[in-house]
C-alpha cells in the first residue's frame, strides 16, 4: 500500500499540486448528451446542413469548409469512445456551429496534424456569476416533514412563498426569510390523493392551484396564503397548469381530464363552468406546462404524445395562429414525434423563461431539450443505469464517481423507482437566466449548462439514502441579514451594503423517493456541530422514527457499534479527548469508531511526528504503508464546508491520494489550510491538548518516527 501522508507546507512535495492527467483538468465535468445509440456526444444532422448551403449556393473558400471540417473531426476524436449518431430532427436556423457538438473534452496542443487552431467560443457569458445565484451546498439546509409522501413541490419566487403538496391530498405554505425557511399555514386541500399542484407562470406565482382525487380544483392566493374559491368538476382531474398572460384580469387554468383525452380551461375565480376545450390524440395528458412568453402550452400523455396548443384558438399552435412566434405550420416538421418513435414517454417538462427551451424527462432515462420557435429536437441527454456504470470508470466525470458499495444502493433504488408510481413525480426548473437546467438524477440533483453541455454542480450527492423526484428552484433577491454586531466602518461598509444589496437569494426545493420530507438546498454553510438538526419534527413522527429518536435497548445495539459522537485515545503519554462528526462524514466516522471498537488501533505507534505540523498514527504495520478501512481496501473522501483545517487539534484522515482513505488519522497542531478539500477532517480535540503537543515535542529521526515509540493504547467511542 502507498503510503498515506499528509502534506507539509514547508514540503516541496506540498508546495507544489500534484501532477494530474489532462482527463481530470477541468474542475468542471463535461455533461455528455448522446443519442439513443448509447453514444457519448451530440451533434445535428451536418450533412442536411451541408447540402442546404449547397443549395443556396455557397461561395466560401474550400480551404474554410475543410477547416471546419477538420474541427468536427478533431473534437470527435478527442471523444475517446464512438461518435453518437445525430438525433433525427434538424437543426433549425438559430443553432450555432458550436452547439452542433456534445461536449467532448478538448484535446491539448490542438488534435489532428494540420487542422487549423481553433479557440473555442464561451457559449454563456457571466458564468460564474449565474453560478453563484444558484445553491451552492452539497447538503440540505434543512427538511421538514408532511403526514404523507410528500409529492409536489412548486415555488412563488416574488412572493418568498414555497409550497409542497403529499399524497394524501394535504398542501403546506412557507416562506424563505433572510435566513431559514419558516411554516405559514397547512391546508387538508383534497379528500383523497392530491394530482397536481400548479403555479402561475406570467405573474411570478401570484396564484396556485390544486386537483385531487376527489373531483375538486382549489385556487389558493399565494400573498395571502388563502383559498379563494373551490370547483367541483364533472371528471376526475389529472393535471392543471395556469395558462393566462400578464394582461388577463382573472387566472385561467388548464386541467386535463383522467379518463378522456380532454383538456378544458377555466376562468375559476368568475365561473365554475369551462368555455373551452382541447382534445389531445393519443389518451389523457398527464403532463400540463405553460409558455408565458410564446403563449402556447406543452402537454404530454403516457402513449408518448406530445403537442403545443394555441390558448387563443384551442387548437395545435402554428405558424398560422401564433405568427412570429412558431415557425412550423405541420406537426411533421417538428421533433414531438420523438417520443413515440422511441416507444416511450414523458415523466416531467420543463420551459425555460425566456419561452425559447422545452426539456422533456422521459421514462427511458432520456433528456430530451426541444427549441419551442421550430419544435426541433435540439439535444439528448442519458440518464441510463448504464450511463452512470460506465461513468464510474471515467476519469473525466469524477463528478459522477462514488463508492462502490454506495452506487449498488443507489442502483436498487433507481430500479424500485422505475416500478413505482413515484417516478412521475419528477419535475425539473430551468435558472431565470435559461442556461442551467436543475433536474433530479440518480446520483443527486444536477446543474447542467444547457448551452455548452457542462454539469457544473451535483447537489444532495452525500445524501446516500435519498433519491430526489420533484424539485423547484427557487430564486429572489436576498433579505437583508439580521443584524450582527459587528462594526464595519468607511468604504467596507459601502462595499458590503452594495454586495448585500446585490446579493440574489436560492433555494433548490426537492422531495425525495418515498420520504415524508421535503429538503431545502441553499448557499448557507451549515454551522459545525449542527448537521443533525437540521431534519425538523414538525409532525408526529412515525413509529420507526420515534425509535431511531429513542431507541430502546435492544434497537440501541446495531446503531451503537457503527457510529459514536465522541472518542477517548488513551496513550502512554495521557488521554485525548475527540469530538466526532457523524452527520457531516458519516462513513469516515463509522470507519474510525468499527476499528476503535474492534481493537483495530490497540497497540499502534504514532509513526509520523512533525513538530510544528501533526502527529499521525492509526498504521498496524507501524510505518505509514499499512491499513485499510472496515469495507476491507480504501473509502472516499467525505469533505464538508464547515469541517476546515482552520485551527489546531483538527483530526483529519491520512491518505495517498483521493478516495484513498483506510485507518490511518493524524493529528494538526497549527491551522494547516492547504490540506482542505486534500484530507476529510472528521473530528476535533475538545480535551487533552497538552497531550498532543507533548507528543508533538518527542525527538524523531530523519523519517519523522519517534526514537522512542509513543504508543495508542485504545480508542474508547461513546454516543
Amino acid at each position: 500500500m502507498p503510503s498515506s501522508r499528509p502534506r507539509h507546507e514547508g514540503d516541496e512535495e506540498a508546495r507544489q499540486p500534484r501532477p494530474r492527467s489532462a482527463d481530470s483538468d477541468s474542475d468542471e465535468e463535461r455533461h455528455a448528451p448522446a443519442s439513443k445509440s448509447g453514444g457519448a456526444g451530440e451533434t445535428s444532422s451536418d450533412s442536411e446542413d451541408e447540402r442546404g448551403r449547397a443549395a443556396a449556393g455557397d461561395k466560401r473558400p474550400e480551404a474554410d469548409r475543410q477547416g471546419r471540417d477538420a474541427k468536427k473531426t478533431d473534437t470527435r476524436a478527442t471523444n475517446g469512445r464512438s461518435q453518437a449518431q445525430p438525433p433525427s430532427a434538424d437543426n433549425d436556423e438559430s443553432s450555432s456551429d458550436d452547439d452542433s457538438f456534445g461536449p467532448a473534452p478538448v484535446a491539448r496542443g490542438g488534435g489532428k496534424a494540420g487542422a487549423p487552431a481553433t479557440k473555442r467560443r464561451c457559449l454563456v457569458p457571466h458564468q460564474e456569476l449565474y453560478l453563484r445565484n444558484l445553491p451552492q451546498e452539497e447538503r440540505y439546509f434543512k427538511s421538514f416533514m408532511h403526514r404523507d409522501e410528500v409529492s409536489h413541490v412548486v415555488v412563488s419566487p416574488l412572493h418568498r412563498f414555497i409550497i409542497t403538496g403529499s399524497v394524501d391530498g394535504h398542501v403546506k405554505f412557507w416562506i424563505r426569510e433572510a435566513e431559514d425557511i419558516e411554516f405559514v399555514k397547512h391546508f387538508r386541500a383534497h379528500i383523497g390523493a392530491l394530482h397536481c399542484l400548479c403555479v402561475s407562470a406570467a405573474d411570478s406565482g401570484a396564484v396556485v392551484g390544486s386537483v385531487g382525487g376527489d373531483s375538486t380544483f382549489r385556487l389558493f392566493e399565494v400573498v395571502t396564503f388563502d383559498m379563494l374559491c373551490l370547483l367541483k368538476l364533472a371528471f376526475t382531474p389529472l393535471a392543471c397548469e395556469f395558462v393566462h398572460g400578464k394582461e388577463e384580469p382573472a387566472p385561467v387554468v388548464a386541467i386535463s381530464a383522467k379518463d378522456t383525452p380532454d383538456i378544458f380551461l377555466f376562468k375559476p375565480t368568475l365561473s365554475s363552468e369551462s368555455f373551452a376545450k382541447f382534445s389531445q390524440y393519443s389518451g389523457p395528458a398527464h403532463l400540463l406546462r405553460f409558455n408565458a412568453v410564446l403563449k402556447v402550452f406543452a402537454s404530454a400523455d403516457k402513449e408518448g404524445g406530445l403537442e403545443v396548443w394555441c390558448t387563443d384558438t384551442c387548437q395545435r399552435a402554428t405558424s398560422e395562429n401564433r405568427r412570429g412566434k412558431i415557425r412550423y405550420a405541420l406537426k411533421s416538421e417538428t421533433g414531438f414525434f420523438e417520443l413515440a418513435k422511441n416507444k416511450t414517454y414523458a415523466v416531467a417538462l420543463a420551459v425555460s423563461p425566456d419561452g425559447q427551451l422545452l426539456a422533456v424527462l422521459s421514462e427511458d432515462s432520456a433528456l430530451r431539450i426541444f427549441r419551442f420557435l421550430t419544435g426541433k429536437l435540439s439535444k439528448v441527454y442519458l440518464e441510463t443505469i448504464d450511463m452512470y456504470q460506465t461513468a464510474q470508470n471515467d476519469p473525466q466525470r469524477r463528478l459522477l464517481h462514488v463508492d462502490a458499495l454506495d452506487f449498488e444502493h443507489r442502483l436498487a433504488a433507481e430500479k424500485e423507482l422505475a416500478r413505482a408510481r413515484a417516478r412521475d413525480w419528477q419535475t425539473m426548473s430551468f435558472d431565470e437566466s435559461s442556461n442551467f437546467l436543475v433536474y433530479p438524477s440518480m446520483l443527486g440533483i444536477k446543474i447542467v449548462n444547457v448551452k455548452d453541455n457542462k454539469l457544473c454542480r451535483l447537489i444532495g450527492k452525500p445524501e446516500h439514502s435519498l433519491r430526489f423526484l420533484s424539485v423547484a428552484l427557487y430564486q429572489a433577491k436576498a433579505q437583508k441579514r439580521k443584524p450582527t454586531t459587528t462594526v464595519v466602518l468607511g468604504k467596507n461598509a459601502k462595499s458590503q451594503e452594495a454586495k448585500d444589496e446585490n446579493r440574489m437569494d436560492a433555494v433548490i426545493v426537492a422531495s425525495a423517493f418515498k420520504k415524508n420530507r421535503v429538503y431545502f438546498f441553499t448557499s448557507d454553510m451549515q454551522k459545525e456541530g449542527l448537521v443533525d438538526m437540521r431534519d425538523v419534527f414538525n409532525e408526529k413522527p412515525s413509529k420507526e422514527e420515534q425509535e431511531a429518536l429513542a431507541p430502546s435497548a435492544s434497537s440501541a445495539i446495531a446503531p451503537s457499534l457503527r457510529t459514536g459522537r465522541t472518542a477517548t485515545i488513551f496513550t502512554t503519554m495521557g488521554d485525548i479527548f475527540i469530538r466526532l462528526f457523524p452527520q457531516e462524514c458519516p462513513k469516515t466516522v463509522e470507519n474510525f469508531c468499527t476499528h476503535a471498537r474492534n481493537g483495530y488501533y490497540d497497540h499502534c505507534i504514532f509513526h509520523r511526528v512533525i513538530k510544528g505540523f501533526m502527529i499521525q498514527t492509526g498504521d498496524p504495520n507501524g510505518d505509514g504503508t499499512g491499513g485499510e478501512s472496515i469495507w476491507g481496501g480504501d473509502f472516499e473522501d467525505e469533505f464538508h464546508r464547515s469541517l476546515k483545517h482552520d485551527r489546531p487539534f483538527t483530526v483529519s484522515m491520512a491518505n495517498a491520494g483521493p478516495n484513498t482513505n483506510g485507518s490511518q488519522f493524524f493529528i494538526t497542531t497549527v491551522p494547516c489550510s492547504w490540506l482542505d478539500n486534500k484530507h476529510t477532517v472528521f473530528g476535533r480535540v475538545v480535551q487533552g491538548m497538552d497531550v498532543v503537543t507533548k507528543i508533538e515535542s518527542v525527538p524523531t529521526n530523519v523519517e519523522d518516527k519517534p526514537k522512542q515509540d509513543v504508543k495508542l493504547l485504545t480508542i474508547k467511542i461513546t454516543s
